[in-house]
């Protein structure tokens, strides 16, 4: 989740980006993830329930256009999706203690485009992430910050949603935009969801993919990768490393929250969210933006 960031505020005594407060969330996170940034829409007003059902049909190929912009990564994704699991992932990843192992990848030439790689082992049955991943109207009560997001429209496997951004800044309206996804559950090992860029705006470009698979009857692997670019306005002047600081940890806390939510269902919204915001203060972000990898060569 990202949009033009060209200052610096002043938020509970502490100088923030306001990158930090819009910066990519789920799936992202996917966390997060259509972008498509604009104000006054109708659509808040328009939500559907998921028919999951319907998703598991896979009506359309998980590879289809998906439209928007182009990125150099499109296709990358497309690739690991035919050819996965991927030849040389375990170089990429992190074996530490970390529930959610980060690797941040950079752009030849492009030092602000944001790359993550995520994975993390969820002590949770594949069919319960899932559901914690298909509950889209619920996910503002555990992604903080967030006023509103719901599902749009459905047509088989694919659904838009409407996701809306509390900027808590007088005078500066909050952020709006939508996410369009593709899933794959065809497979009763492994699900597939593919998100993509609709429209450009201050958002140049950004593609992601997610990956679950059954490690045994109470363990899933998720796996997340998640590309985009952007206009950061004077951001890049003032304050560059928050582009990469923020944009991580709102991914970190986005996967997280799904960790907690699908590993302990009885836990209230509000202790998923602190417990999150626990972790990631015991696994700052800083070491894993400092040692980035390539995935693509110049």
């Amino acid at each position: 989740m990202i949009q033009t960031l060209d200052k610096l505020v002043q938020v509970n005594s502490k100088w923030i980006s306001i990158s930090s407060l819009v910066a990519l969330g789920l799936f992202c996170s996917a966390t997060h993830f259509f972008l498509e940034a604009h104000a006054g829409s109708t659509d808040s007003k328009n939500s559907v329930i998921l028919d999951t059902a319907a998703l598991a049909r896979a009506t359309y190929p998980i590879d289809i256009p998906l439209g928007g912009p182009e990125s150099i990564y499109t296709n990358v994704l497309l690739k690991l999706i035919h050819q996965w699991p991927p030849k040389g992932w375990a170089k990429l990843e992190v074996k530490d203690k970390n529930p959610v192992q980060l690797k941040c990848l950079e752009t030849p030439g492009n030092p602000d485009y944001i790359g993550v790689l995520q994975s993390m082992n969820i002590s949770a049955s594949m069919q319960r992430v899932e559901a914690v991943l298909d509950n889209v109207n619920q996910y503002s009560e555990i992604f903080s910050g967030f006023q509103d997001i719901h599902v749009i429209s459905q047509d088989g496997n694919q659904f838009l949603t409407f996701w809306e951004q509390n900027i808590p800044l007088f005078l500066i309206p909050n952020i709006k935009y939508k996410i369009q996804y593709i899933v794959n559950k065809t497979n009763p090992d492994k699900k597939i969801y593919r998100y993509k860029l609709k429209e450009v705006s201050q958002i140049k470009e950004s593609d992601g993919l997610i990956v679950l698979e059954r490690v045994s009857n109470e363990i899933t692997r998720y796996f997340e990768l998640d590309f985009y670019d952007a206009d950061w306005g004077m951001l890049k002047t003032i304050a560059p490393g928050r582009i990469w600081r923020g944009s991580v940890e709102s991914i970190y806390l986005s996967d997280i929250s799904i960790k907690l939510r699908s590993e302990n269902s009885e836990w209230s919204t509000k202790k998923v969210v602190e417990e999150s915001q626990k972790i990631l203060d015991h696994y700052p972000v800083e070491a894993v933006i400092s040692n980035k990898v390539r995935m693509i060569r110049e």
